[in-house]
C-alpha cells in the first residue's frame, strides 16, 4: 500500500510536471531548421528587430499589481477579459545583431536569459454579468442596451491593436496559445515569445491566459482545473470575435497539456452551435492549422468529443504531438486512473476498427516524439530542436507531414507518423533547404 507521504509527493510531481518548463529563465535551444538556414532573420521587419518581443494577450485572471509590477495578474477569475501587451525580453543589453547571431547557430557563445518586462493593460471589456433584464415577449434574459455598445466598442479598441501589429509584417496570420495549469501569467509568455523569434518573427502572436497557478498541491490542481471549465465561455466569445476581425486571413490554434482541454470544449461548444445554425466552423473562426501539444486529455474522452460530435472538423488541420515518455503525462494517468492519457498515446493503443476511423479523418494528423527529450519531456514542442523544428515547419510553412514535403517524418500508418531522434540531421537527404524555408511565428 502506498503511504499517505508517498502519495502526497507523487501528485505534487504530477501538478508540478504538467506546468511549462520555463523555470530556468534561459532562452531554449535553437531549432535545428533555424540553425540551418542561411541568414533565419533576415526577413524579419524592421520595426520587430529588438532584443525582446511585444506579446499580444488577453487574459481573465483577476488584476494582482504588485510595487514591482503595476499591471500584473494572478491565478484568481475575473468576470471581464482585459488584453493588453507583454515585453518579453532576451538577454541583458543585448543588441539584436547580437542576439540573431547567438540564435543562429546551435552554438551558442553564451546562455540567453529571458524574463518578463513592462506588462501594458490596453482595455477590458466589459462583464457579461453585469446587468441582465428579462424580455417578457421574447422570453430571454438581455444585456443592457449601454453595456452592448460599450462591449463593441471595446472589441472594436482591441480591432485596432490587432491591426496595429498585423501592419508591422507581411504574414497576416495571428497564433493563439493557450497555456496549461500551474502557470503564472508570465510562465505563459516564454514558448511563444521563443517560437516566434525563431520561426521570423512573423504573424502576430497572442497568449490566451487563463485563471491557472493557484498554490497548493492536490488542491491546487484542481482550483485550476475548476479554473480552466470557467474560462471555456471567455475563450468562446474571443475565438468568435478573433474569427471576424479586420485584416486576419488565418488563425492557428495551439493548445499544451491542460489547455488542449480548455481548447477542446470551447471548439466544440462553437461547433454544435455554427452547425445548428448551418455555418461552417472553419470559416466563422478562420482556423487553419489546431495543433494540441502534449494532450493532458483522457483518451475516451477526447473520443467522443473529437470523432463522435465531428470537432475534427472545426480546423482545416489538427495535429497533436504525443509522447511515451512524457512524466508529466504518466503521472496524471496515474492521478486519474484514465485508460490512457493522449500525451502518451500509442499506435497500439489504437483498436483495428479506430484505426480505420483515423485513416478517414481528412487533415488529421498525430505526430509520436519516438525519444526521450531533456527535462520532464513535457514542453518537447518547444524546448527540444528537433520538435520545434517541426513545430515551425506546420505552422509557419503550413506544410504537411512527409520528406517531400521537408518534413521528413516516418509515416507508421495514415494519420499516424514519427518524429525519430534524427529529425533533420546532416544525413537527412529530406531536410529543407535554407532557400525554400518558410517563416511563421507558441503553452
Amino acid at each position: 500500500m502506498i503511504r499517505k507521504s508517498h502519495r502526497a509527493a507523487v501528485v505534487f510531481g504530477a501538478i508540478t510536471l504538467l506546468a511549462l518548463a520555463s523555470c530556468g529563465r534561459v532562452m531554449v535551444g535553437t531549432p535545428i531548421v533555424t540553425a540551418r538556414t542561411s541568414e533565419p532573420y533576415a526577413a524579419v521587419p524592421p520595426a520587430l528587430r529588438t532584443a525582446s518581443a511585444e506579446i499580444l494577450y488577453v487574459t481573465d485572471r483577476e488584476p494582482a499589481p504588485t510595487e514591482r509590477r503595476p499591471v500584473w495578474y494572478g491565478f484568481n477569475r475575473s468576470p471581464s477579459q482585459a488584453y493588453g501587451l507583454c515585453e518579453v525580453r532576451f538577454g541583458d543589453g543585448l543588441t539584436w545583431d547580437e542576439l540573431a547571431a547567438q540564435t543562429s547557430t546551435a552554438r551558442r557563445t553564451r546562455a540567453i536569459p529571458i524574463g518578463v518586462g513592462r506588462v501594458t493593460e490596453l482595455g477590458r471589456l466589459p462583464s457579461v454579468n453585469q446587468t441582465l433584464f428579462y424580455d417578457d415577449q421574447a422570453g430571454v434574459l438581455n444585456e443592457d442596451p449601454q453595456i452592448t455598445r460599450e462591449r463593441f466598442q471595446k472589441r472594436d479598441d482591441f480591432y485596432r491593436v490587432l491591426g496595429e501589429r498585423l501592419a508591422l509584417t507581411p504574414k497576416k496570420e495571428v497564433f493563439v496559445f493557450v497555456h496549461g495549469v500551474a502557470n503564472s501569467f508570465g510562465d505563459a509568455m516564454f514558448a511563444i515569445a521563443q517560437l516566434w523569434h525563431f520561426a521570423g518573427r512573423q504573424g502576430v502572436p497572442i497568449v490566451y491566459s487563463w485563471p491557472a497557478g493557484a498554490p497548493g498541491l492536490l488542491r491546487g490542481y484542481t482550483r485550476d482545473r475548476e479554473s480552466g471549465e470557467f474560462t471555456v465561455f471567455h475563450l468562446k466569445s474571443f475565438l468568435v470575435a478573433l474569427g471576424k476581425a479586420p485584416g486576419v486571413e488565418k488563425v492557428h490554434l495551439i493548445g499544451h497539456s491542460r489547455g488542449t482541454d480548455v481548447v477542446i470544449t470551447a471548439l466544440r461548444e462553437l461547433h454544435i452551435a455554427f452547425t445548428a445554425a448551418g455555418l461552417r466552423t472553419r470559416d466563422e473562426l478562420r482556423l487553419a492549422n489546431l495543433m494540441l501539444a502534449a494532450p493532458d486529455l483522457d483518451a475516451q474522452v477526447m473520443s467522443q468529443r473529437f470523432t463522435a460530435e465531428r470537432v475534427n472538423l472545426a480546423a482545416r488541420r489538427t495535429t497533436m504531438y504525443v509522447s511515451r515518455y512524457d512524466k508529466a503525462i504518466g503521472l496524471a494517468d496515474w492521478l486519474f486512473r484514465s485508460w490512457r492519457r493522449i500525451g502518451q498515446l500509442r499506435f497500439d493503443d489504437i483498436p483495428e476498427a479506430s484505426r480505420r476511423t483515423l485513416e478517414n479523418i481528412p487533415g488529421f494528423t498525430i505526430i509520436d516524439v519516438t525519444f526521450r527529450s531533456a527535462g520532464h519531456g513535457h514542453s518537447y514542442f518547444y524546448d527540444d530542436p528537433r520538435v520545434a523544428s517541426d513545430v515551425i515547419l506546420l505552422l509557419g510553412g503550413d506544410r504537411p507531414p512527409g520528406a517531400e514535403h521537408g518534413r521528413p517524418l516516418t509515416k507508421k500508418a495514415e494519420g499516424w507518423w514519427e518524429l525519430d531522434e534524427d529529425y533533420l540531421s546532416e544525413e537527412s537527404p529530406a531536410a529543407p533547404a535554407p532557400a525554400r524555408r518558410r517563416h511563421w511565428t507558441q503553452q
